[in-house]
Protein backbone atom coordinates (compact mmCIF):
# COMPACT_ATOMS: atom_id res chain seq x y z
CA UNK A 1 0.00 0.00 0.00
CA UNK A 2 1.66 2.80 -1.19
CA UNK A 3 0.39 6.40 -1.34
CA UNK A 4 1.20 9.14 -4.44
CA UNK A 5 0.05 12.51 -5.37
CA UNK A 6 -3.62 11.43 -6.10
CA UNK A 7 -3.84 9.28 -3.06
CA UNK A 8 -1.77 9.98 -0.29
CA UNK A 9 -1.30 6.88 2.30
CA UNK A 10 -2.91 8.66 4.83
CA UNK A 11 -5.40 11.83 6.09
CA UNK A 12 -4.64 13.53 8.79
CA UNK A 13 -7.57 15.34 10.08
CA UNK A 14 -7.35 17.97 12.96
CA UNK A 15 -10.77 20.07 13.87
CA UNK A 16 -10.33 23.30 15.74
CA UNK A 17 -12.16 25.94 16.95
CA UNK A 18 -10.77 29.45 18.56
CA UNK A 19 -7.40 27.63 18.95
CA UNK A 20 -5.43 29.38 17.08
CA UNK A 21 -2.30 29.40 19.56
CA UNK A 22 -2.00 25.55 20.38
CA UNK A 23 -3.01 24.94 16.39
CA UNK A 24 -0.03 26.04 15.75
CA UNK A 25 1.88 23.89 17.81
CA UNK A 26 0.32 21.17 16.29
CA UNK A 27 0.81 22.02 12.64
CA UNK A 28 4.58 22.43 13.46
CA UNK A 29 4.94 19.42 15.13
CA UNK A 30 3.17 17.21 12.71
CA UNK A 31 5.09 18.94 9.61
CA UNK A 32 8.02 17.97 11.32
CA UNK A 33 7.22 14.11 10.99
CA UNK A 34 9.99 12.03 9.62
CA UNK A 35 7.10 10.19 7.70
CA UNK A 36 7.83 11.82 3.68
CA UNK A 37 5.44 14.85 3.31
CA UNK A 38 4.26 13.69 -0.04
CA UNK A 39 2.86 10.30 1.40
CA UNK A 40 -0.41 12.07 3.44
CA UNK A 41 -2.47 15.06 3.54
CA UNK A 42 -3.42 17.60 6.04
CA UNK A 43 -6.80 19.01 6.27
CA UNK A 44 -7.78 21.25 9.43
CA UNK A 45 -11.61 21.99 10.01
CA UNK A 46 -12.08 25.56 11.12
CA UNK A 47 -15.31 25.06 13.35
CA UNK A 48 -16.54 29.14 13.37
CA UNK A 49 -13.54 30.30 15.25
CA UNK A 50 -13.13 34.10 15.38
CA UNK A 51 -10.16 34.08 16.71
CA UNK A 52 -6.74 33.46 14.02
CA UNK A 53 -7.43 29.79 13.78
CA UNK A 54 -7.86 29.75 9.99
CA UNK A 55 -4.94 32.40 9.36
CA UNK A 56 -2.68 29.55 10.83
CA UNK A 57 -4.20 26.45 9.51
CA UNK A 58 -3.26 27.70 5.60
CA UNK A 59 -0.30 28.74 6.67
CA UNK A 60 0.37 24.18 6.97
CA UNK A 61 -2.79 22.55 5.66
CA UNK A 62 -3.11 21.27 1.74
CA UNK A 63 -7.21 21.61 2.73
CA UNK A 64 -9.25 23.73 5.27
CA UNK A 65 -12.82 23.40 5.71
CA UNK A 66 -14.41 25.96 6.89
CA UNK A 67 -17.96 25.89 8.87
CA UNK A 68 -19.98 29.02 9.62
CA UNK A 69 -21.01 29.63 13.12
CA UNK A 70 -22.30 28.67 15.63
CA UNK A 71 -19.76 25.94 16.32
CA UNK A 72 -21.10 22.70 15.81
CA UNK A 73 -18.91 20.43 18.01
CA UNK A 74 -15.92 17.95 17.53
CA UNK A 75 -17.45 15.41 16.26
CA UNK A 76 -19.24 17.30 13.63
CA UNK A 77 -15.98 18.99 11.97
CA UNK A 78 -14.06 15.64 12.19
CA UNK A 79 -16.64 13.64 10.21
CA UNK A 80 -16.48 16.95 7.59
CA UNK A 81 -12.87 16.57 7.66
CA UNK A 82 -13.39 12.87 7.03
CA UNK A 83 -15.57 13.64 3.75
CA UNK A 84 -12.58 15.96 2.24
CA UNK A 85 -10.40 13.06 3.15
CA UNK A 86 -8.64 10.82 0.54
CA UNK A 87 -6.43 8.07 1.77
CA UNK A 88 -7.69 5.08 3.27
CA UNK A 89 -6.28 5.26 6.63
CA UNK A 90 -7.35 8.71 8.29
CA UNK A 91 -5.65 10.07 11.35
CA UNK A 92 -7.65 12.40 14.00
CA UNK A 93 -5.62 14.93 16.01
CA UNK A 94 -6.25 17.39 19.05
CA UNK A 95 -5.22 20.22 18.19
CA UNK A 96 -3.71 20.98 22.06
CA UNK A 97 -1.75 17.60 21.32
CA UNK A 98 1.65 17.77 19.22
CA UNK A 99 2.70 14.42 17.75
CA UNK A 100 6.38 12.88 17.70
CA UNK A 101 8.10 12.90 14.45
CA UNK A 102 7.65 9.25 14.80
CA UNK A 103 4.08 8.88 14.85
CA UNK A 104 2.87 8.89 11.45
CA UNK A 105 5.39 7.08 10.22
CA UNK A 106 4.59 4.12 13.20
CA UNK A 107 0.28 4.89 11.99
CA UNK A 108 1.94 3.54 8.57
CA UNK A 109 3.84 0.72 9.39
CA UNK A 110 1.03 -0.43 11.86
CA UNK A 111 -1.64 -0.53 9.08
CA UNK A 112 0.64 -1.55 6.05
CA UNK A 113 1.84 -4.74 8.33
CA UNK A 114 -1.54 -6.17 9.73
CA UNK A 115 -3.85 -5.85 7.12
CA UNK A 116 -6.76 -7.10 9.74
CA UNK A 117 -5.52 -3.85 12.12
CA UNK A 118 -9.45 -1.69 12.20
CA UNK A 119 -8.49 1.00 14.35
CA UNK A 120 -5.77 2.03 16.51
CA UNK A 121 -5.34 4.42 19.60
CA UNK A 122 -1.94 6.53 20.25
CA UNK A 123 -0.24 7.33 24.20
CA UNK A 124 -0.79 10.44 25.63
CA UNK A 125 2.68 11.36 26.95
CA UNK A 126 2.33 14.02 30.08
CA UNK A 127 4.10 17.65 29.39
CA UNK A 128 4.63 18.23 32.94
CA UNK A 129 2.57 21.06 33.53
CA UNK A 130 3.63 24.32 36.16
CA UNK A 131 1.14 23.39 38.01
CA UNK A 132 0.21 20.40 40.08
CA UNK A 133 -3.76 20.50 38.91
CA UNK A 134 -2.36 20.75 35.64
CA UNK A 135 -0.19 17.57 35.43
CA UNK A 136 -3.00 15.94 37.56
CA UNK A 137 -5.14 16.46 34.52
CA UNK A 138 -2.32 15.36 31.87
CA UNK A 139 -2.05 12.34 34.33
CA UNK A 140 -5.90 10.97 33.77
CA UNK A 141 -5.75 12.01 30.08
CA UNK A 142 -2.40 9.54 29.68
CA UNK A 143 -3.89 6.73 32.20
CA UNK A 144 -7.08 6.78 30.08
CA UNK A 145 -5.33 6.09 27.13
CA UNK A 146 -3.57 3.28 29.05
CA UNK A 147 -6.54 1.93 30.03
CA UNK A 148 -8.81 -0.95 28.58
CA UNK A 149 -12.59 -0.37 28.82
CA UNK A 150 -15.54 -0.94 26.12
CA UNK A 151 -15.58 -4.65 26.38
CA UNK A 152 -11.76 -5.00 26.77
CA UNK A 153 -10.87 -3.24 23.68
CA UNK A 154 -8.72 0.35 24.28
CA UNK A 155 -10.55 2.87 23.45
CA UNK A 156 -10.41 5.07 20.81
CA UNK A 157 -8.46 8.52 21.42
CA UNK A 158 -9.46 11.34 19.03
CA UNK A 159 -5.87 13.12 20.20
CA UNK A 160 -4.03 10.67 18.66
CA UNK A 161 -5.89 7.70 16.88
CA UNK A 162 -5.97 6.40 12.86
CA UNK A 163 -8.90 4.14 11.12
CA UNK A 164 -9.33 2.79 8.24
CA UNK A 165 -11.60 4.57 6.07
CA UNK A 166 -14.95 1.63 5.56
CA UNK A 167 -14.41 1.04 9.03
CA UNK A 168 -14.69 4.19 9.88
CA UNK A 169 -17.75 4.51 7.53
CA UNK A 170 -19.45 0.91 8.93
CA UNK A 171 -19.58 2.80 12.52
CA UNK A 172 -21.21 5.83 10.87
CA UNK A 173 -18.15 8.26 12.25
CA UNK A 174 -18.33 10.32 15.16
CA UNK A 175 -21.51 11.34 16.95
CA UNK A 176 -22.35 14.82 15.47
CA UNK A 177 -26.01 14.85 16.58
CA UNK A 178 -25.30 15.79 20.67
CA UNK A 179 -22.64 18.13 20.12
CA UNK A 180 -21.03 16.05 22.58
CA UNK A 181 -16.91 16.09 24.49
CA UNK A 182 -14.52 14.83 22.87
CA UNK A 183 -13.72 12.05 25.11
CA UNK A 184 -17.84 11.01 24.84
CA UNK A 185 -17.56 10.62 21.23
CA UNK A 186 -14.42 8.82 21.61
CA UNK A 187 -16.25 6.68 23.52
CA UNK A 188 -19.54 6.22 21.43
CA UNK A 189 -17.57 5.69 18.15
CA UNK A 190 -15.39 2.82 20.48
CA UNK A 191 -18.67 1.12 21.64
CA UNK A 192 -20.22 1.26 17.83
CA UNK A 193 -17.05 -0.03 16.42
CA UNK A 194 -17.28 -3.09 19.41
CA UNK A 195 -21.08 -3.50 18.34
CA UNK A 196 -19.68 -4.45 14.83
CA UNK A 197 -16.95 -6.79 15.58
CA UNK A 198 -14.06 -4.21 15.35
CA UNK A 199 -11.63 -3.45 17.98
CA UNK A 200 -8.94 -0.57 18.76
CA UNK A 201 -5.23 -1.40 19.78
CA UNK A 202 -3.31 0.30 21.26
CA UNK A 203 0.57 0.93 20.20
CA UNK A 204 3.21 2.04 22.23
CA UNK A 205 5.02 3.37 19.36
CA UNK A 206 2.68 6.35 18.58
CA UNK A 207 2.85 8.51 21.08
CA UNK A 208 1.46 12.38 21.73
CA UNK A 209 1.26 14.88 24.19
CA UNK A 210 -0.63 17.48 25.39
CA UNK A 211 0.62 20.66 25.49
CA UNK A 212 -2.32 22.58 27.17
CA UNK A 213 -2.36 24.10 30.60
CA UNK A 214 -5.72 23.62 32.96
CA UNK A 215 -6.62 25.19 36.08
CA UNK A 216 -7.96 23.88 38.86
CA UNK A 217 -11.45 24.91 37.74
CA UNK A 218 -11.19 24.01 34.40
CA UNK A 219 -10.04 20.05 35.69
CA UNK A 220 -13.46 20.21 37.88
CA UNK A 221 -15.62 21.95 35.83
CA UNK A 222 -14.37 20.40 31.88
CA UNK A 223 -12.24 17.34 32.78
CA UNK A 224 -14.19 15.74 35.31
CA UNK A 225 -18.16 17.57 35.60
CA UNK A 226 -18.40 18.38 31.63
CA UNK A 227 -17.10 14.80 30.67
CA UNK A 228 -19.22 12.70 33.43
CA UNK A 229 -22.58 14.88 32.55
CA UNK A 230 -22.17 14.46 28.83
CA UNK A 231 -21.25 10.90 28.84
CA UNK A 232 -24.55 9.81 31.17
CA UNK A 233 -26.52 12.83 29.20
CA UNK A 234 -25.87 11.64 25.85
CA UNK A 235 -25.15 7.95 26.27
CA UNK A 236 -27.62 5.40 27.36
CA UNK A 237 -26.66 3.63 30.74
CA UNK A 238 -25.35 0.85 29.65
CA UNK A 239 -22.60 2.52 27.48
CA UNK A 240 -22.20 5.07 30.03
CA UNK A 241 -21.24 2.48 32.70
CA UNK A 242 -19.01 0.29 29.87
CA UNK A 243 -17.05 3.30 29.50
CA UNK A 244 -17.04 5.80 32.50
CA UNK A 245 -16.78 2.60 35.40
CA UNK A 246 -16.33 -0.23 33.02
CA UNK A 247 -13.18 -1.45 34.93
CA UNK A 248 -14.31 -2.53 38.16
CA UNK A 249 -11.34 -0.81 40.18
CA UNK A 250 -13.11 2.50 39.06
CA UNK A 251 -16.75 0.91 39.45
CA UNK A 252 -15.46 -0.08 43.13
CA UNK A 253 -13.60 3.17 44.16
CA UNK A 254 -16.75 4.99 43.48
CA UNK A 255 -18.65 2.75 45.25
CA UNK A 256 -16.36 2.50 48.16
CA UNK A 257 -16.15 6.50 48.41
CA UNK A 258 -19.97 6.77 48.74
CA UNK A 259 -19.39 4.28 51.22
CA UNK A 260 -17.46 5.53 53.21
CA UNK A 261 -19.71 9.15 53.17
CA UNK A 262 -22.66 8.00 53.90
CA UNK A 263 -21.07 5.80 57.25
CA UNK A 264 -18.86 8.69 58.44
CA UNK A 265 -22.21 10.89 58.34
CA UNK A 266 -23.55 8.60 60.31
CA UNK A 267 -20.51 7.91 62.70
CA UNK A 268 -20.50 11.62 63.17
CA UNK A 269 -24.25 11.73 64.06
CA UNK A 270 -24.52 9.44 66.47
CA UNK A 271 -23.65 6.49 65.09
CA UNK A 272 -20.63 5.01 67.32
CA UNK A 273 -17.61 4.09 67.14
CA UNK A 274 -17.99 1.08 64.77
CA UNK A 275 -19.50 2.62 62.04
CA UNK A 276 -17.14 5.11 61.96
CA UNK A 277 -14.15 2.75 61.88
CA UNK A 278 -16.01 1.13 58.77
CA UNK A 279 -16.22 4.60 56.83
CA UNK A 280 -12.74 5.24 57.02
CA UNK A 281 -12.08 1.27 56.09
CA UNK A 282 -14.28 2.33 52.79
CA UNK A 283 -12.09 5.17 52.64
CA UNK A 284 -9.01 2.92 52.63
CA UNK A 285 -10.70 0.70 50.26
CA UNK A 286 -11.13 3.19 47.99
CA UNK A 287 -7.14 3.74 47.33
CA UNK A 288 -6.87 0.29 47.21
CA UNK A 289 -9.02 -0.11 44.07
CA UNK A 290 -7.12 3.25 42.63
CA UNK A 291 -3.65 1.35 43.32
CA UNK A 292 -2.84 0.65 39.88
CA UNK A 293 -3.96 4.57 38.84
CA UNK A 294 -1.69 5.75 41.51
CA UNK A 295 1.15 3.23 40.55
CA UNK A 296 1.15 4.45 37.52
CA UNK A 297 1.05 8.19 38.78
CA UNK A 298 4.07 6.94 40.59
CA UNK A 299 5.84 5.76 37.19
CA UNK A 300 5.14 9.29 35.60
CA UNK A 301 5.56 11.88 38.16
CA UNK A 302 7.22 10.64 41.52
CA UNK A 303 5.74 10.67 45.27
CA UNK A 304 4.73 13.80 44.76
CA UNK A 305 2.10 13.50 42.30
CA UNK A 306 1.35 9.80 43.84
CA UNK A 307 0.33 12.08 47.03
CA UNK A 308 -1.36 14.82 44.79
CA UNK A 309 -3.57 12.15 42.64
CA UNK A 310 -4.63 10.77 46.15
CA UNK A 311 -6.25 13.39 47.30
CA UNK A 312 -7.57 14.40 44.15
CA UNK A 313 -9.16 10.60 43.61
CA UNK A 314 -11.21 11.90 46.46
CA UNK A 315 -12.59 14.88 44.71
CA UNK A 316 -12.82 13.29 41.44
CA UNK A 317 -14.80 10.74 42.45
CA UNK A 318 -17.08 12.65 44.25
CA UNK A 319 -17.42 14.88 40.85
CA UNK A 320 -18.38 12.37 38.63
CA UNK A 321 -20.43 10.69 40.67
CA UNK A 322 -22.31 13.44 41.54
CA UNK A 323 -22.18 14.51 37.46
CA UNK A 324 -23.22 11.23 36.59
CA UNK A 325 -26.12 11.12 38.61
CA UNK A 326 -27.19 14.27 37.79
CA UNK A 327 -26.43 13.44 33.46
CA UNK A 328 -28.90 10.01 34.21
CA UNK A 329 -31.68 12.63 35.73
CA UNK A 330 -30.92 14.59 32.63
CA UNK A 331 -31.80 12.01 30.76
CA UNK A 332 -35.19 10.62 32.29
CA UNK A 333 -36.72 13.97 32.62
CA UNK A 334 -35.91 15.35 28.99
CA UNK A 335 -34.08 12.80 27.22
CA UNK A 336 -30.83 12.74 25.62
CA UNK A 337 -29.30 16.40 24.55
CA UNK A 338 -30.65 17.32 21.03
CA UNK A 339 -29.29 20.25 18.29
CA UNK A 340 -31.31 23.15 17.60
CA UNK A 341 -34.70 23.13 16.68
CA UNK A 342 -34.01 24.46 13.17
CA UNK A 343 -31.06 21.59 12.30
CA UNK A 344 -33.35 19.43 13.58
CA UNK A 345 -35.86 20.13 10.97
CA UNK A 346 -33.52 20.72 8.41
CA UNK A 347 -32.52 16.71 9.23
CA UNK A 348 -35.90 15.77 9.50
CA UNK A 349 -36.77 17.13 6.37
CA UNK A 350 -33.74 15.34 4.58
CA UNK A 351 -32.53 18.32 3.11
CA UNK A 352 -29.29 18.43 1.28
CA UNK A 353 -26.90 21.31 1.96
CA UNK A 354 -23.44 21.80 2.97
CA UNK A 355 -22.52 21.75 5.80
CA UNK A 356 -24.84 19.14 6.03
CA UNK A 357 -27.43 19.22 9.21
CA UNK A 358 -26.26 16.44 11.83
CA UNK A 359 -27.53 12.98 11.20
CA UNK A 360 -29.49 11.34 14.23
CA UNK A 361 -28.20 8.44 15.49
CA UNK A 362 -30.88 6.18 14.28
CA UNK A 363 -29.78 7.23 10.60
CA UNK A 364 -26.18 6.39 11.55
CA UNK A 365 -26.21 3.40 12.75
CA UNK A 366 -27.92 1.96 9.71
Amino acid sequence: MIGDARRPLLSVIVPAHNDGRPLQSCLDALCASRFPRGQWELIVVDDASDDDTVIVAAQYADTVVRLAGPAHGPGYARNRGFEGARADIVVFVHPWVTARPETLGAIAEAFQTAPELSALTGICDIAGGSSLASRYAELLVAHACHSPRAGGTAVFWSGCGAVRRHVFNTAGGFDEWHGQESWTGDLDLTLRLVRRGYSVQRDGRVRATFTHRWTALEVLTSVLWRRAFAAAWSLPLGATVTGRVGRRAEAGSLVALGAAFVLLALGGHGGGAIVTAAGIASLGAMFLFDLEFLRFAANRGGLRLVATAALAQIVRCTVIGIATLAGWTARALVGPPKPPVTLEALAAAGVSTWPPAPVPPRQRDR
